[in-house]
């Protein structure tokens, strides 16, 4: 349990809560790029939602959080905005990380879009006392629109790049070509711009696991029709319905399928596809693995047309 001290505008559309403990003097220690489960809401309505902790994962007295309010808000950004105040109680849970520092790169490359900049901020940090190389490179609406933009320009003088749209500036993957050998790629952003950066990396020749990818939403792909899948080990059909994922329909089928992040970027839901055509959704598998057809992520995934076999 966590209480709000403080919250604070950084941006347009961008607040930042700092959340202190309330029966303890410090808050569980996380490691840099990790992320929170808030549980805010009513009695009637509970919303789950994860946020990147943005305070320095040196800082043990609180947390922080950032929060951009989203004009498609399904009800969490709208709650924190409008509904949060100094004084509240909320549970968290454990700080978790899908997003890590390489311990062998020779460079560090993050690359940001938006709120995309949140788990970069602790890791930029440790990495400043560490006294290793890297970069930023943020793209965001204007300066008025960027998240912790005097902040950022302050504390990593030289080491940040601003690309505001409002400016005529469109940040690209084109930097990625001159970069040191052995550095390693941070993306985190709209789904349409970590595509971008994924498979341009991959095309230049970055190794897989040199490319580190956070995602907060799912790519929406295309249509969301009903689909049936057959489970070919255990001999049944499970439907699918238009507005449920298939990791969602599986597990109320009692098929127990692992998971983790559930915004197609980690790779824990996969499972092998036997036959059947896939809507490939994912930032997980390359582009290669997705024309192959032969693995589906679950948790955003979908079948083109109407059945899918798996191997489970």
């Amino acid at each position: 349990m966590v209480e709000v001290a403080d919250i604070e505008q950084i941006a347009e559309s961008v607040k930042r809560f700092t959340l202190v403990p309330v029966d303890a003097g410090t808050v569980l220690p996380f490691h840099p790029g990790a992320h929170v489960e808030t549980c805010i809401g009513t009695r009637n309505v509970v919303l789950r939602r994860h946020y990147s902790l943005c305070s320095d994962a040196d800082e043990t007295r609180f947390y922080q959080i950032a929060v951009s309010k989203s004009k498609t808000s399904r009800g969490g950004s709208r709650y924190w905005h409008e509904q949060v105040i100094v004084g509240q109680r909320l549970e968290v849970s454990v700080p978790v990380n899908h997003l890590s520092l390489s311990r062998t790169a020779r460079h560090h490359l993050f690359v940001a879009g938006g709120i995309g900049i949140t788990p970069f901020i602790s890791m930029m940090l440790a990495l400043r006392r560490q006294g290793q190389s890297f970069e930023l490179h943020m793209a965001a609406k204007s300066a008025l629109a960027c998240p912790f933009y005097d902040w950022l320009s302050g504390t990593f003088p030289g080491q940040v790049h601003f690309y505001f749209s409002t400016e005529g500036c469109r940040l690209t993957p084109n930097l990625l070509q001159d970069q040191l050998l052995g550095t390693h790629l941070y993306v985190c952003g709209p789904p349409g711009m970590m595509k971008e950066f994924r498979d341009c990396a991959r095309a230049i020749g970055y190794p897989k696991q040199s490319v580190h990818m956070e995602a907060f939403t799912a790519s929406q792909g295309g249509d969301n029709h009903p689909f049936r899948a057959f489970l070919e080990k255990q001999g049944r059909w499970v439907d699918v319905p238009g507005h449920q994922t298939l990791l969602a329909a599986l597990r109320e089928a009692d098929v127990n399928v692992p998971s983790s992040c559930e915004v197609g970027g980690c790779g824990t839901c996969m499972v092998g596809v036997i036959d059947g055509d896939v809507d490939h959704r994912d930032f997980y598998l390359t582009g290669e693995e997705q024309a192959q057809g032969r693995e589906i992520l679950c948790c955003v995934s979908r079948a083109k047309k109407d059945r899918l076999v798996l191997d489970l």
